[in-house]
């Protein structure tokens, strides 16, 4: 997870689903653990750790427990549930990380560590779609 740094540099907390938080705590102390974050959950007796704090209120009450604790932008970090319900009430914007980690739940099976990108180019389709071309970096 060492290739997010710079990424989670820029984000100032976190919302969760309760099930990639219980994931992500599954693997051990990680890049997360310190950056503030509310896990989305209607489970109130959900333990948590220091940096994070439960809610009960659905997105937009999520939202306003992390923006009284943060200074910046918010990193939705959830399964399909939770984008859905940020998605029915309209609070989603999508950025991709061009990165490939090394570790956690896999995208590509068989990667073992993180492999980094850079955008070559990119184009917006009629439709709203964006198209992006990457190139994986050699500075491993």
């Amino acid at each position: 997870m060492a290739a997010l740094g710079p990424y989670l540099k820029e984000i100032g907390g976190l919302v969760m689903g309760r099930v990639s938080y219980e994931q992500m705590r599954g693997f051990g102390p990680g890049p997360f653990d310190d950056i503030p974050t509310v896990v989305l959950t209607t489970n109130s007796k959900l333990q948590v750790g220091a940096s994070a704090q439960v809610c009960l209120e659905g997105p937009q009450g999520a939202i306003d427990a992390i923006e009284k604790r943060i200074d910046g932008d918010i990193w939705l970090f959830g399964g399909g549930k939770t984008a859905a319900c940020f998605l029915d009430e309209g609070l989603i914007e999508l950025t991709v990380v061009p990165v490939v980690l090394g570790t956690g739940l896999p995208l590509f099976p068989g990667v073992r560590d993180p492999v980094t990108f850079e955008l070559v180019s990119s184009r917006v389709g009629e439709l709203g779609t964006v198209s992006m071309v990457y190139a994986r970096r050699s500075d491993r």
